[in-house]
């Protein structure tokens, strides 16, 4: 598999409340490759599912591939809301 090096951006716009969006490109877990934004407001990448120190999560083991994120703490993707991802550096294709 080749190394894609350009930045990739998702958006979506929430149709039915959920905790978990699928993005179209794959990341690496704890690798600090993504910027979440939820209707404008950049979100904070929590230590874990129950922790209170951010808003979402990377579904994955660390240094695995990815295409997943998860909201933390029974807190939910609303409907209607924007959710703009971010991508920087190399991911797997």
């Amino acid at each position: 598999m080749q190394a894609d090096l350009t930045e990739q951006s998702y958006c979506e716009i929430i149709a039915t409340e959920k905790n978990i969006i699928t993005l179209p490109f794959y990341y690496k877990v704890g690798a600090d490759m993504l910027k979440v934004y939820y209707n404008g407001q950049l979100l904070v990448k929590a230590s874990s599912l129950a922790g209170e120190d951010g808003h979402y999560v990377e579904v994955g083991q660390a240094d695995s591939w990815s295409n997943q994120i998860q909201c933390n703490n029974g807190w939910t993707w609303l409907a209607g809301t924007i959710c703009k991802i971010y991508r920087k550096g190399g991911c797997r294709k």
